[in-house]
């Protein structure tokens, strides 16, 4: 016979109840987002091409082959892999189409997967309906609503460093060697997808470190160095390991730590793969022009600030914060600071005594303090970059609404007493204002991905049907490259081309609306037309070649030889 169910069971159950509602209601929420932007974006993001091409590789070399030719962590590119498996045996075939699905299936189910940890730090840091609606939000905001669905790193990334955090939550809640271990394992993961994963190992043990401290919140010294320990050794057993399979950390580590100091990592990368190995082309990871007042910028997309850097320090320090202050206010399409603020101001008292806070807001000052000392040291910061405190920043907009509500509600003399009544009036003002905030971001958030580069893409089609084994694409952005199935032939043997065929040279010209831009793809052009070079497309198709956006040449390969 069953035990009776006692009064705590029913609560668990109630609130176990309420969690499962939330979460059902979160997914039925996004899916229709993640369906439209998943079937209405125009190319694949260069960057996520780079990590197609760094999965496929894991097919034709080892591990430390593979590692030794990125500087990027392997994480990632493993899981968009994993998900091309069936999707591949589904289409039976290794396409341009098939790689760009599983690169964004991969970052979906990682947008979907996200909700759990989202949803419940913020109901652990402030309630259920906080949890919701910074979740919710996380997925709607104009940036992050993009990035989660253009098959990217950071998709996986926020997963798991959310993730993370959650468990780092309850070790720091419950001391259990379990979420320990848990926390580690997840670190490492994190770690394996991006160097900054480790933040949040650091962030725990300095919040571990700092209770010992606080009389109220002690363990035995015991009990913190094995809490501590356990966390560590998975951390490094698992994701250090991994990645020193060709016989040093990633370079894209050891940078990072060298930058921090001012100094220029560089290593020349010896040639360690097998015959089948060829040169392969790796894409910028980040592109970026706009200018913080200084000289030589211009200005353009705001997915990322770059500036001249002053040589005054403190001068120097303003330009790094202002960079740093903007890209947060981007990610939270400037209207939301409002609320995070408020949100953060007048909870930051009853917060203040929890070590779950903390957790937090330490991993959020050592990542912002990273990126701050990156920006004075390259001049450069990302909206990417900056996606984390964005996410970690989300449940306090969703706070500061209801904040708002309540106080709107109180001095129009509505607020009550705090009964259900009161509660339900402070809801129902919170939902509105919170239609409004989506409202707001909508406009863009449903804007489809990479619509400007409908050109790349016909061009990468129309290349498909014309280009052989033993002809070559010069595309300096990648997209027609890629969508003419050239990515898929990097890693295999050279094909030579039958007697008497002469290999081809297709060549790309993208113009820029930038004047400074297009004065150099013209030369690179007219240098195509000198060579010989006979036009076969362009686009748009209804008007002149003159006036074309995107022209591709074709010449002998031997009459191509340009050089910047």
């Amino acid at each position: 016979m069953a035990e009776p169910e006692t009064p705590q069971d029913a609560v668990a159950t109630a609130g176990w109840k309420k969690d499962a509602v939330a979460l059902a209601l979160l997914i039925a929420l996004v899916l229709p987002l993640r369906i439209w932007l998943l079937g209405s974006t125009e190319v694949a993001s260069r960057d996520s091409i780079g990590y197609i091409r760094y999965a496929l590789q894991f097919e034709y070399f080892t591990w430390d082959q593979v590692l030794y030719r990125h500087d990027q962590h392997p994480g990632y590119s493993l899981a968009v892999l994993a998900v091309s498996w069936p999707v591949r045996w589904v289409t039976g075939e290794t396409a341009a189409e098939t790689m760009q699905l599983a690169a964004q299936l991969t970052g979906t189910l990682a947008a979907f997967l996200l909700l759990y940890p989202m949803y419940h730090l913020g109901r652990l840091l402030f309630n259920r309906r906080v949890g919701f609606g910074g979740a919710l939000l996380y997925q709607y905001l104009p940036i992050s609503g993009h990035h989660l669905s253009d098959g990217i790193s950071e998709t996986l990334f926020l997963l798991l460093v959310a993730t993370s955090l959650l468990q780092a939550i309850h070790v720091v809640q419950g001391r259990s060697l379990v979420r320990c271990g848990l926390c580690g394992l997840s670190v490492a993961l994190a770690y394996l997808t991006r160097p900054e994963g480790a933040f949040v190992a650091l962030a725990t043990v300095l919040v571990l470190f700092g209770m010992q401290m606080w009389p109220a919140w002690r363990m035995t010294w015991r009990r913190f160095f094995v809490s501590a320990a356990t966390l560590t050794v998975l951390t490094m057993a698992v994701g250090v390991d991994l990645t020193v399979g060709s016989g040093r950390i990633q370079k894209e580590s050891v940078r990072v730590f060298f930058r921090l100091f001012g100094i220029e990592f560089h290593q020349q990368t010896a040639e360690r793969a097998g015959p089948r190995e060829r040169a392969a082309p790796n894409p910028a990871i980040h592109t970026s022009r706009l200018a913080l007042g200084g000289a030589g910028g211009r200005r353009g997309p705001l997915f990322a600030i770059t500036f001249k850097k002053s040589d005054h320090l403190d001068q120097r320090a303003a330009q790094s914060a202002r960079a740093l202050a903007i890209e947060v206010s981007n990610g939270l399409h400037y209207v939301g600071i409002v609320p995070a603020l408020l949100g953060l101001m007048w909870s930051f008292r009853r917060l203040g005594t929890m070590p779950a806070f903390w957790v937090v807001a330490v991993y959020c000052t050592i990542h912002t303090a990273t990126l701050f000392m990156l920006a004075m040291t390259v001049g450069y910061v990302s909206d990417r970059h900056t996606m984390t405190l964005v996410m970690c920043g989300s449940p306090f907009v969703a706070a500061g609404i209801f904040d708002v509500s309540q106080w709107v509600l109180t001095l129009i003399g509505r607020g009550g007493a705090g009964g259900p009544s009161s509660n339900r009036m402070v809801t129902a003002g919170a939902a509105v204002l919170f239609a409004a905030l989506l409202a707001v971001c909508l406009p863009k958030t449903l804007l489809p991905l990479h619509a400007d580069r409908a050109g790349n893409h016909a061009a990468g089609l129309s290349l498909k049907g014309r280009v052989h084994d033993w002809d070559d694409v010069v595309d300096d952005h990648t997209w027609s490259h890629f969508y003419a199935g050239m990515v898929f032939k990097e890693d295999k043997p050279p094909v030579q081309p039958p007697p008497g065929v002469v290999p081809l040279t297709y060549v790309v010209i993208t113009r820029s609306r930038d004047a400074e831009i297009n004065a150099d793809r013209r030369k690179m052009e007219e240098y195509a037309v000198s060579a010989g070079g006979l036009e076969v497309f362009h686009w748009p198709d209804d008007g002149s070649v003159e006036a074309a956006r995107v022209v591709v040449y074709v010449l002998p390969r031997a009459s191509w030889n340009w050089k910047p």
